[in-house]
């Protein structure tokens, strides 16, 4: 099997030569890239094994990957505003976005520009089930997490501090004189969303308010208005809701 190598042999160049051209580089004439082109198509190599064998040669490329909901991305109203961020920051650094949205399922396979090396890194958002993190953690890729579901200590991870925060917006509307306050909030299996439910059960015992369970209502996205509704149809309804 000819190797990257080979062709930087056989072309009397460098491996990171051989990688500009075959990643279309401006930085590569046109004489040089034709030479090692042909000799690439002779050896029958595998372009997509490139980022393999010239790990160093970066492609300016980076897999953003979010776990895909029922509704579009565009309708979340926190996914929307860190895909944002991220493509604000990549353009800043001029870096290219390769978008993914995969399902929420165990056996999803790994994005095509992740597992063919055709990119310099991903950023995760949302929820990943830990066999697909241990998939990535084979291909050794430098990843980041942002919301994960799970703490994985291998990779580099962007979190809220949500306990706190929610302490403190529980914190300020008992200062205002509220004792009766709804919770609302996502599926307490997912990491985030439990971290916001001990800030606001933390304020609550705090401030020797009794935690009652009819007041905390958990669900998806799509159930926050049904949530919100049933709190307010109960005999004796919260003053303030937090979520």
């Amino acid at each position: 099997m000819s190797t990257i190598k080979d062709i930087a042999r056989l072309a009397n160049v460098s491996v990171s030569t051989v990688s500009k051209a075959l990643n279309a580089r401006a930085d590569v004439s046109e004489r040089t890239r034709k030479k090692i082109i042909q000799i690439a198509q002779e050896l029958n190599y595998d372009v997509s094994r490139l980022r393999r064998e010239a790990p160093l040669v970066q492609s300016q490329n980076i897999n953003v990957i979010f776990c895909r909901e029922e509704k579009p991305l565009s309708l979340n109203p926190f996914y929307s505003r860190v895909l944002e961020g991220i493509e604000a920051e990549l353009a800043l650094n001029h870096f290219n976005l390769v978008l993914s949205l995969l399902p929420n399922r165990k056996d999803v396979p790994l994005p095509a520009p992740l597992a063919s090396g055709e990119v310099d890194g991903a950023i995760l958002v949302g929820v990943f089930n830990q066999d697909f993190i241990d998939r990535i953690k084979r291909i050794k890729q430098p990843v980041v997490l942002i919301d994960p579901k799970i703490i994985v200590e291998e990779f580099t991870q962007v979190l809220i501090d949500n306990e706190h925060g929610c302490y403190m917006a529980t914190q300020y509307l008992i200062e205002k004189g509220h004792r009766r306050i709804g919770f609302i909030s996502g599926p307490l299996e997912r990491q985030s969303f439990f971290q916001r439910y001990l800030g606001y059960k933390k304020a609550l015992q705090f401030n020797d308010i009794p935690i009652e369970k009819e007041l905390v209502q958990t669900g998806g996205l799509e159930e926050g208005y049904e949530n919100t509704m049933r709190l307010l149809r109960l005999p004796n309804r919260p003053t303030a809701i937090v979520s």
